[in-house]
């Protein structure tokens, strides 16, 4: 015979029983614990479940030649973000010169990041990022500011974390 979940303690959580704010005493485990039961015996989330994450950009067309360009690409946040860093990656780079790509929160005229790959090397990353924060709906810009003349077959990983605030 079947038995089901209830009978043997487990219950159904919908996201109407759940109360979004803080724990002041109950059954929180410490800083790893994300759900816990309040004082009250209701189920709580005592920290937001956020993760870094990567959005994932073609800057340019592979197998030509990069040029520089102050609108490489544009993206609304569809969220609130923190910026924390960018990795860029080039097919082609055999000519010295840097490859330079600035990000820019085009709403607010805030640079948050110039970054380059220098001489002939292939990638480049950064985690110092300025004005990292960008509100829903703001305008972030890529720009590619300065290139040499064969390099080729340009990527962007934006490292991200979404604001729950």
């Amino acid at each position: 015979m079947a038995r089901g979940l209830r009978s043997i303690g487990i219950i159904k959580i919908v996201p109407n029983q759940i109360n979004f704010s803080s724990v002041t005493s109950g059954s929180a485990a410490g800083n790893a614990s994300h759900v816990a039961l309040n004082s009250n015996s209701e189920l709580v989330l005592t920290n937001p479940l956020d993760h870094d994450d990567f959005f994932m950009f073609e800057l340019s067309t592979p197998g030509v030649n990069l040029q520089t360009s102050t609108n490489v690409f544009r993206f609304n946040c569809p969220y609130k973000l923190q910026i924390k860093g960018l990795d860029l990656f080039l097919d082609q780079h055999s000519s010295s010169g840097d490859v330079t790509v600035t990000v820019t929160n085009t709403t607010d005229t805030n640079l948050m990041i110039s970054l380059s790959v220098a001489g002939t090397a292939t990638t480049a990353n950064t985690t110092t990022v300025t004005n990292p924060v960008c509100d829903a709906g703001d305008i972030v810009t890529f720009a590619i500011t300065a290139t040499p003349s064969n390099a080729q077959g340009l990527r962007a990983n934006l490292k991200i974390r979404r604001v729950y605030t």
